[in-house]
């Protein structure tokens, strides 16, 4: 197996969560030669980068015949509303005979599809690599060597605790600042930055979420090229900030408002 000093190779392109990324790493390296990884679930909050992750993972995983790696197939479960949709559009045309990563996002939103959740418990059951499910009298074979489950949540808290216990529960880390700004500084590449702590201070806007981070480092992309300018100077920082009204810590209109009224009233 590779020294953990090297796992990070596997995932160009993803900052920080080194200790799940070494948790991918020891579940890859062990796919790689049994086909067998078990159902995961990445939990963390909106724009964390649970996709990303999620992608990341799949790509990393192989055939049987270790030809290359599995089809990747993403699914928002807030479109599935019931077992016929389960299914019809993703089951039958996509998993079935097939050897694929299913990434499930919003796994929450499954709360009210019973009948898809018990057919997750079924196909689910970490006791056996092949486990069956009926469906419209046909009976379905799910082999966990050749199709591999990643469900992502920000809500883990509302998924039923059978359901959770059937899976590996991963929990994203916080991003440290430094981190931040290296995705801040995603889409300036080949912008010469004036000051490297500008970067450092641009990711305090960015409400400690990869996300924010990176839809900042779109908006100083777009300026600098509709200026047709190569170097990004505190001074354009200023001016962005201004024109989109931003606030430290990236505190929005409300909570401005929110935090207002406490300071005034207590």
């Amino acid at each position: 197996m590779e020294q953990d000093e090297n796992f990070s190779a596997k995932f160009p392109g993803i900052y920080g969560q080194k200790r799940l990324l070494k948790h991918f790493s020891f579940l890859i390296d062990i796919q790689n030669n049994s086909g067998y990884l078990p159902p995961i679930m990445i939990a963390g909050q909106l724009g964390a980068g649970k996709n990303s992750l999620a992608v990341a993972l799949a790509r990393n995983l192989l055939r049987h015949d270790k030809s290359g790696p599995k089809l990747t197939f993403e699914v928002n479960c807030s479109s599935i509303e019931n077992l016929t949709d389960f299914f019809d559009d993703i089951i039958v045309p996509r998993v079935i005979n097939n050897e694929v990563s299913v990434i499930m996002d919003e796994l929450h939103c499954l709360k009210t599809s019973k009948r898809v959740i018990e057919c997750l418990l079924s196909i689910w059951n970490t006791d056996n690599y092949v486990n069956d499910f009926m469906y419209n009298n046909q009976l379905y074979s799910f082999d966990s060597r050749r199709i591999s489950w990643i469900a992502l949540t920000s809500e883990i808290n509302i998924l039923p605790e059978t359901l959770r216990s059937r899976m590996e529960v991963l929990q994203l880390e916080d991003l440290k600042l430094s981190e931040l700004a290296q995705i801040v500084g995603k889409k300036l590449r080949n912008i010469k930055i004036e000051n490297p702590n500008l970067l450092l201070k641009i990711a305090t806007y960015g409400r400690n979420n990869g996300r924010e981070c990176f839809k900042l480092s779109e908006k100083i992309s777009q300026y600098l090229n509709n200026e047709n300018k190569k170097c990004f100077e505190e001074k354009d920082w200023n001016y962005i900030r201004s024109k989109l009204g931003l606030r430290p810590d990236g505190i929005s209109n409300i909570e401005f408002r929110i935090m207002k009224y406490l300071r005034e009233h207590g």
